[in-house]
């Protein structure tokens, strides 16, 4: 829970100054009202619900966050601001946010697991729609709601679970706004369902319940969602991501720096990148191809396969200046865009796995091969404790300065014995 805590503060610190971050933390802090939790790098104090929504958008900018493979979900931007948020106003110590968030997430990973993949096909975001029931379970939990007033506001919550997949038809910034959206959403429900609105208890499950009204009419398990519920928890096998991009391009980046590793290989001499893609993935980082090779934005960049790899091949690294408006206008790495091909795996277990195989074919006919089952940061193959430390500092430290943020690494480090959250809070002004 800490390392979770300590990403979403470290990308929030990342992203304030870039496009999205800046506008919705400037709107947050624009509608004025209650002195009560800390929009991260902006400094004083605003209603929670305000901070919640800037703080999740921000954490979610640079697809940087964390996500939940077989749910589909960035699970730390829309809970872990809520929990903040409304554990600042609270004045909560420690342990109790770091329980908050845990049922939080655990929440919105199960809400998730009834028809797994299939908010994606019709075209509502799983992270906003099921992100949205976290952050109340995590709020609700910090006010200290009964059984009763809880499920009334997940009854409340799933009024506004929302987020549209549009944003990929042209590369628009939304999507960075929807974990926002839904920790705003969950601090608002929590926070209704105190003061005695009502909402439906069948809010899942009922007739015009969301898995009814959002899945498409496919198929969904109320039994997958509660199966082993406190014996076996589901967010520990969340992953967090080495490279600044959609987590499902995150193997076949791991396989092209595999292939690089091993052999000095000269980008204007390969002759074809091939891929064996995952059949659910195609849609998502692979159609239309014509967009996925030349992608409009830096935003599109981060969920185009052609572009990524390309990128890693031609630069050896991705990082977060592999997503900016000159490296998507990069010639060298657009000219290799258009040599990648792919193949549909459809026997791959997606979404709970997510294999991959890459192919590098130079002109002289030397090929080179690489693949892997998993992503990199999950379960299977987890960040190290010295590789979250170091991902915090490069985001914090721009913004804070090295002593600073090093200083609150420290404190975020020891989160579970601090008596009160706001004096860390204010670290982050």
């Amino acid at each position: 829970m800490k390392f979770h805590v300590i990403n979403v503060v470290g990308l929030c610190l990342a992203s304030g100054e870039l496009e999205a971050g800046r506008v919705v933390a400037k709107v947050a802090a624009q509608m004025g009202g209650e002195k009560e939790a800390t929009i991260v790098g902006r400094g004083g104090l605003f209603p929670a619900p305000n901070a919640a929504l800037a703080n999740g958008t921000m954490a979610h900018v640079l697809d940087y966050d964390d996500t939940h493979d077989e749910s589909f979900i960035h699970v730390g931007p829309p809970v872990v601001p809520a929990a903040l948020a409304m554990g600042q106003r609270e004045k909560v110590d420690g342990k109790e946010l770091l329980t908050a968030i845990a049922i939080g997430m655990e929440t919105a990973i199960r809400v998730g697991l009834a028809s797994p993949g299939q908010l994606t096909k019709v075209g509502f975001h799983p992270t906003s729609v099921c992100g949205v029931f976290g952050a109340t379970a995590a709020a609700g939990k910090i006010l200290r709601l009964s059984r009763d007033r809880m499920a009334n506001a997940f009854g409340i919550a799933g009024s506004q679970a929302s987020g549209l997949y549009e944003f990929f038809s042209d590369g628009s910034w939304v999507k960075q706004f929807h974990p926002g959206w839904a920790a705003h959403s969950g601090v608002i429900a929590a926070l209704l369902a105190e003061g005695g609105m009502t909402g439906p208890k069948t809010v899942l499950e009922g007739r015009f319940g969301v898995y009814r009204t959002h899945l498409g009419g496919a198929a969904f398990s109320t039994r997958r969602v509660l199966k082993n519920l406190g014996g076996t928890w589901e967010l520990s096998k969340t992953a967090f991501k080495p490279w600044p991009c959609g987590v499902v391009l995150h193997p076949f980046l791991r396989c092209a720096e595999m292939i690089l590793s091993e052999n000095r290989i000269d980008p204007r001499d390969v002759e074809e990148v091939a891929c064996l893609v995952p059949a659910g993935m195609v849609p998502l980082v692979l159609e239309p191809l014509d967009q996925k090779v030349t992608p409009k934005t830096p935003y599109d960049g981060k969920f185009s396969l052609p572009f990524a790899i390309s990128a890693m091949v031609v630069d050896g690294k991705v990082d977060t200046a592999t997503f900016s408006d000159a490296k998507i206008k990069d010639r060298s790495i657009l000219r290799l865009a258009k040599r990648v091909r792919y193949e549909s795996d459809s026997k791959a277990d997606y979404p709970r796995t997510i294999p991959a195989r890459v192919s590098v074919k130079l002109r002289n006919g030397k090929e080179f091969v690489a693949h892997t089952e998993t992503n990199p940061g999950g379960p299977e193959a987890p960040m190290t404790r010295e590789e979250h430390f170091a991902k915090f500092m490069s985001n914090a430290s721009p913004r804070l300065g090295e002593q600073k943020a090093r200083r609150l690494l420290l404190e975020l480090d020891d989160l579970e014995n601090a008596d009160s959250i706001g004096r860390i809070m204010r670290l982050c002004g």
